[in-house]
């Protein structure tokens, strides 16, 4: 037999010890029978279970009457089981009640000789009826679901019947003055409050009821609802309080009432002994107990059914992306297998059916050359009229210019025909062009849904530690939460919804409470309205860093529109992005282009895309228009968890890091967009720190003031405001161009700095 096993049926055998003392105190009999049958029942094994319960029986009170009692169980299950395996039928609940009731015929003959015990009778049998189904229940609850699973209401009722009996036990054991009930009770309310708080409550009240019902003395359960309630009042963040409040209940409590023997130091010993027992318990076994908290959490169905429907949500962009990229993959790949050179060979055809099949000297022709086609000399033609981009009288092979007489009509012929095919080849590029650009923007496509995918496809749990003790603590400050959901993926609280009293969304406590028992900092991002008067809260982890800017801009003419286009937007509760658009020359025109550029970027961004798919695709669409217009970009992204910022340049200027009276420049150096197909850009990141300052220019400020005068002008900034940086730069470069600029100029300063916790 395992050690397991042993430790099992020893752990059976002290609890038939247990019950047996306690009958022979209490003068009932309903629990050692019950007991047995529960583990027979629940396949424990009959032959080990007999011996144990025999020789308990034995040890409790060692009679000839009570042996013949406890005989009678094993006698009468043993029999049963071998008739029902005969008749291959089970033992069912109703059968057992039965085996039970005949098992207790032989203590009705030795008590019923005294008619004073006809009542003691009455309740050990319907005692041991009700407590038989309770301790199966507690039995298979333990043995089989092994206390993983929340507590059903049948649960929680035969839990309480099993505790009664044991405060009926615990309060009967004595040893001289010393009795373990109070150190038990102590201990288990201690040890219930790490698992759910309502347990710490209602497990001592179990225990005094049966203590209070054993003694006849309510005191008991008085002093037991005290502990309970002083557990709960503490909250196992302040477990050693509760400890301690709990002794100075018991002390006070024996003091003012004189109960349960008065007050006296030794008495003190007992409920000691549990609260430092437990407070000495190691942290890994407080983790255990607190495990079994499983017990009462609440349904996780509805919360099931939020990573199930993720997960069909990622399974089906998942799918989407794969056809975004197979269209994207049919695009391209049709471009890269068209045929790029001019099909000479038409070509040839058509001006050979033009001039060669009406000339009356074709058949000459073509015995000069050995009976081949005239085609193969007026290939030569084509040929050099699409290198050349026309044919003229010296591109004419010889063998035409000797014996063509319509060598001028062949020549325009053939310039006609590369001409319709120019304008052809044209048509068909731009149309290449808006293939190529939708197959590139089908592939950014798939690429943020596979990136949506991962992290619809990342697993949510809950964290109802956390929402308990939310809903705890807001309560405690009269704001009315109805329920709380924290959203863990990775080991990292996601978000928080919050559902409370309308009337209570708006209160700087409820925020408040929210930091201090998140540990962190959190953010409302949206609130909702819900049923009956109250509304849904939805926080998010507050970022690390906020963003202050300031702006000046100043046009090229005093009374015409800037071109260059700027903007600052929050595109996410963590990001923030900086844009700066310097459209070609000034004015109206190069306005509306850099705006065209400024509202793509920013909504392209907004929809979490790349940024190499953003720039490319603000490039090719500026590219494609039939105004030959152009845009230089300088854009800043800066994540406000971690201070990191990623600069992207297309065609941008210089900018410039300030942190602590040092400057870095970020170079530029690449095309603006829309003037070639190709997007080359600039990428860099940096880490910003706390007052870090980014600063963006258009060409129009540093072509006049240059690098090195910028770098000096920041390098002496006392001030933090970005705004008057900003001002500072520009009236420096009203001065160095006397009022006559020669581009417009514009200027963007960002100031990171940390948020206050």
């Amino acid at each position: 037999m395992k050690v397991k096993q042993i430790l099992k049926y020893f752990i059976f055998f002290l609890a038939f010890c247990f019950y047996f003392y306690t009958e022979r105190v209490v003068g009932v009999r309903p629990f050692a029978i019950a007991l047995f049958m529960a583990l027979v029942y629940c396949r424990q094994n009959v032959l080990i279970l007999t011996p144990l319960y025999i020789g308990a029986a034995m040890i409790a009170s060692p009679t000839l009457p009570n042996l013949f009692i406890a005989l009678t169980p094993c006698v009468v299950i043993a029999i049963a089981y071998f008739v029902h395996y005969k008749l291959r039928r089970k033992i069912n609940l109703l059968m057992l009640s039965v085996y039970t009731l005949i098992s207790q015929i032989t203590m009705l003959v030795f008590e019923l000789k005294d008619i004073e015990r006809l009542a003691y009778c009455a309740v050990s049998v319907l005692g041991a009826q009700i407590f038989t189904y309770c301790a199966i229940v507690i039995v298979y609850l333990i043995l089989v679901k092994q206390l993983k699973f929340r507590l059903t209401a049948e649960e929680v009722l035969a839990g309480g019947a099993v505790i009664f009996s044991i405060g009926m036990g615990l309060v009967s054991l004595r040893v001289g003055w010393y009795t373990p009930f109070f150190m038990v009770t102590v201990f288990v309310t201690l040890a219930a409050l790490f698992a759910d708080k309502r347990a710490a409550f209602v497990i001592p009240v179990a225990l005094g009821t049966g203590a209070a019902a054993a003694t006849g003395q309510a005191e008991y359960l008085s002093l037991s609802v005290l502990y309970g309630l002083t557990a709960c009042a503490f909250g196992k963040e302040n477990f050693y309080f509760a400890g301690i409040g709990m002794l100075a209940v018991d002390s006070i409590f024996r003091l003012y009432f004189d109960a349960i023997g008065g007050f006296d130091y030794f008495a003190l010993i007992s409920p000691a002994i549990g609260a430092i027992v437990f407070l000495a318990l190691p942290k890994k076994a407080r983790a255990h107990i607190s495990a079994l908290g499983a017990c009462f959490k609440e349904k996780q169905a509805g919360r099931a059914i939020v990573n199930r429907d993720r997960k069909t949500v990622a399974e089906r962009l998942d799918n989407l992306s794969k056809v975004f990229y197979e269209i994207k993959d049919i695009l391209l790949t049709e471009l890269a297998e068209k045929e790029q050179m001019a099909d000479t060979a038409l070509l040839t055809e058509e001006v050979c059916s033009r001039c060669c099949a009406t000339c009356g000297n074709e058949t000459a022709c073509k015995e000069a050359l050995g009976g081949a086609d005239t085609s193969v000399v007026v290939q030569g033609l084509v040929l050099a009229a699409l290198d050349n981009g026309k044919a003229t009288i010296l591109d004419t092979p010889s063998f035409l210019s000797s014996r063509c007489k319509k060598i001028n009509g062949m020549i325009n012929a053939t310039n006609d025909a590369i001409e319709r095919h120019r304008k052809l080849v044209e048509k068909r590029g731009r149309i290449d062009e808006g293939r190529e650009m939708l197959g590139e923007q089908m592939g950014g496509i798939a690429e943020l849904m596979e990136e949506l995918r991962g992290e619809i496809d990342a697993k949510l749990s809950f964290d109802t530690s956390l929402e308990n003790r939310l809903v705890e603590e807001l309560t405690r400050y009269n704001i009315g939460a109805q329920e709380a959901a924290v959203y863990v993926s990775g080991g990292k609280v996601k978000s928080l919804t919050l559902v409370v009293k309308e009337s209570d969304a708006g209160k700087k406590k409820l925020t408040d409470t929210v930091n201090e028992v998140m540990g962190m900092r959190m953010q409302a991002v949206r609130t909702e309205p819900c049923v009956d008067g109250n509304a849904a809260i939805h926080f998010e982890p507050a970022p690390l860093f906020s963003v202050v800017y300031g702006e000046r801009e100043l046009a090229k003419e005093e009374e015409e529109i800037n071109g260059d286009r700027h903007r600052a937007v929050k595109i996410s509760v963590g990001k923030v992005l900086l844009i700066l658009s310097d459209g070609m020359g000034s004015g109206e025109n190069a306005s509306k282009t850099s705006g065209y550029a400024v509202s793509l970027i920013e909504s392209l961004y907004k929809a979490g895309f790349s940024y190499q798919t953003v720039v490319g695709a603000v490039g090719r669409l500026l590219s494609v228009r039939d105004a030959e217009e152009f845009n230089a970009l300088d854009i800043a992204c800066i994540d406000l968890y971690t201070g990191e910022v990623d600069f992207i340049k297309a065609g941008g200027r210089e900018s410039f890091i300030l942190t602590s009276g040092v400057v870095e420049v970020i170079e530029g150096g690449s095309l603006p967009v829309g003037i070639t197909e190709e997007i080359m850009t600039v990428f860099e990141q940096r880490r910003l720190t706390t007052d870090s300052f980014v600063v963006m220019a258009s060409d129009g400020v540093i072509d006049i003031m240059g690098r090195e005068t910028i770098v000096r002008l920041l390098e002496e900034v006392k001030t933090a405001n970005p705004d008057a940086i900003a001002e500072l730069l520009m009236t420096n470069l009203k001065r160095l161009s006397g009022d006559e600029i020669s581009d417009d100029a514009s200027v963007l300063v960002a100031k990171i700095f940390k948020n206050h916790i």
